[in-house]
């Protein structure tokens, strides 16, 4: 180890006049000598920046908001058990993607699985491990904070434009409440390529013909009406602001900024509260070997229709780019914490932790990946 003695604050190189002060005296050198003790002390602060970054792997992420509070309040937990320093970018699905596959982030964060086509196109071969699931909470700013009921068809004609306000006939057959707030609706929805987009609009594409039609699923759409603002936050922030806005946002958003949420209608007919308990019932399915899953408009009379897996993307081969083995262990040590240990934080979070049918199969996909051929040994800690 590199043992270096410490060197007093007072210490101050001069090099116009190649002397040095230390310890308040005040001392000649000549200027090769002052000009080698310096390049010697800047060598021994290399090689102890050095030694302090080998010694403390470090991974970049980049990609959803939707899972975003969850993934900070893991890195920070991870700190406490792991050298490996992690930093995750909340850019929105989309640009995570993009990071990922051109290779600038070790991991990359969507609510969106890979479909096929773009699995082909992918510079190797990609594994999807689901971390958690959530809703997209349907939030509002009203003056009162009573439960507002949306079915399918009235959330789609909000969204395009149809419902232009909050007492709308249609609105108030079923939350008469409704029928004295005379406030024009106001929709905000994302701007950049969003994985809660393309969430809340699967199940619109599935439960209304009309929005399947004309608006179609996808992480960027053609909005007939509303304000554009990117990633959950600034959405969030937005509602909270303007009274008689709507818009969709991971449901953590929705509790820690104290809006309401509506109860949207499921395909059997119930109005369901987005919770963690309506997500985990909606996401208690049979996980496929490949992991790729949706679950919206689920057929559980008590699970929120809107609900969602959220994902990292890996390459199956970490040998790439000049990696290091150590970087690629890094990597499969923190996904198996999260997979397993971190999901005891998912509830204080406002999320919904892995269905038990998916840990067998999270683990087989983690266990898979490989630097240059061979198999990760994997650390029974932290």
């Amino acid at each position: 180890m590199l043992m270096v003695h410490s060197i007093p604050q007072d210490f101050r190189p001069d090099l116009m006049s190649t002397g040095i002060t230390f310890s308040g005296q005040h001392m000649k050198l000549g200027r090769g000598m002052a000009r080698r003790l310096i390049i010697c002390l800047m060598i021994v602060s290399g090689m102890l920046v050095s030694e302090f970054s080998m010694a403390q792997p470090i991974l970049n992420g980049a990609g959803a908001t939707f899972p975003s509070p969850l993934y900070r309040k893991w890195i920070d937990a991870y700190r406490q058990v792991s050298d490996t320093r992690i930093d995750y970018r909340e850019t929105g699905s989309g640009r995570g993607i993009q990071l990922f596959l051109d290779q600038q982030v070790d991991f990359g964060g969507t609510d969106v699985f890979l479909a096929d086509e773009e699995i082909q196109r992918c510079p190797r071969e990609i594994i999807h491990i689901p971390t958690c699931m959530s809703a997209v909470a349907v939030i509002f700013n009203l003056r009162h904070n009573t439960d507002i009921r949306l079915s399918p068809d009235m959330l789609a004609d909000i969204f395009m434009g149809h419902i232009t306000r909050w007492s709308d006939k249609r609105l108030v057959s079923i939350n008469p409440e409704l029928s004295g707030v005379d406030l024009n609706i106001t929709v905000i929805h994302r701007s950049d390529s969003s994985g809660t987009t393309h969430i809340f609009s699967d199940y619109l594409s599935k439960a209304d013909k009309t929005w399947s039609i004309n608006m179609g699923c996808g992480t960027l759409l053609k909005w007939p009406v509303g304000l554009g603002l990117e990633g959950n936050p600034g959405v969030t922030e937005y509602v909270k602001k303007v009274p008689g806005s709507i818009s969709y946002v991971s449901l953590n958003y929705a509790v820690e900024n104290n809006l309401p949420a509506a109860l949207v209608q499921n395909r059997t007919g119930n109005f369901i509260r987005p919770s963690r308990q309506s997500v985990s019932l909606a996401g208690d399915v049979a996980v496929p070997e490949d992991l790729r899953i949706i679950i919206t408009d689920t057929l559980a009379c008590g699970g929120y229709p809107i609900s969602a897996f959220t994902y990292l993307l890996v390459y199956k081969e970490q040998g790439y780019l000049n990696r290091s083995r150590e970087t690629a262990k890094s990597l499969v040590d923190f996904l198996l914490w999260i997979t397993t240990k971190g999901q005891s934080f998912t509830e204080s979070m406002n999320y919904a932790h892995l269905p038990p049918s998916a840990a067998p199969i999270v683990a087989k996909a983690i266990h898979s990946i490989m630097y240059k051929g061979d198999m990760i040994c994997i650390s029974e800690k932290p």
